[in-house]
């Protein structure tokens, strides 16, 4: 849960007081750190955003790891168990495959898994799942519409193709019927 706050709230990032600046605040071109230039602050939000994910996997893999061992993993308490469940909710793949790893191997004591029941994590397991298929079901309409446009395409040039050689056939055609109606002789190139 700390850490979660720390990444939600920004606060890994925040430099220490230097000298004319207070501290919580930067200098950034002249700008104090809240009055950003518009790329800039999706710049800071995809950098805020990345290493909040690094630091949600980072305490989740260390979760990962405490529940492998049935020692540790009946010693996890409630907020452990809540940071799995935010871990879960976390929307980002790779934080909800270990925090799930996590969740499956405290499953396999009878304390953390009536623990894990009475925190929701089924139901965020299950959420997670719907979200998964619905992403699967997307992925797979998309996968269909870009086979269907790139069998288009191809159809398209082989019909492009064939109009071509007949026309090629046809011009062929017409330059011998054009001979043969001449006498036979083809014109000299000048």
């Amino acid at each position: 849960a700390v850490l979660e706050d720390a990444a939600e709230n920004g606060e890994w990032c925040e430099p220490e007081a230097s000298e004319g600046v207070p501290a919580g605040a930067s200098q950034v071109g002249g700008r104090a750190a809240g009055e950003r230039a518009p790329a800039e602050d999706k710049e800071a939000a995809a950098a805020r955003a990345a290493v909040r994910e690094r630091l949600m996997l980072e305490g989740v893999q260390g979760l990962w790891e405490l529940s492998g061992d049935r020692g540790n993993a009946a010693k996890l308490g409630g907020d452990a168990l809540s940071a799995l469940r935010t871990a879960l909710l976390s929307g980002l793949p790779r934080v909800q495959v270990v925090a799930a790893a996590a969740v499956w191997n405290l499953c396999a004591l009878a304390e953390p898994r009536r623990a894990l029941v009475r925190m929701g994590i089924v139901e965020a397991l299950c959420e997670v799942l719907a979200a998964v298929s619905e992403l699967r079901g997307a992925l797979a309409a998309r996968y269909e519409a870009e086979e269907d446009a790139r069998r288009e395409a191809e159809r398209e040039a082989r019909e492009a193709r064939w109009r071509a050689a007949r026309e090629a056939r046809h011009a062929t055609a017409r330059q011998e019927e054009e001979t043969a109606a001449g006498g036979g002789a083809v014109p000299a190139p000048r």
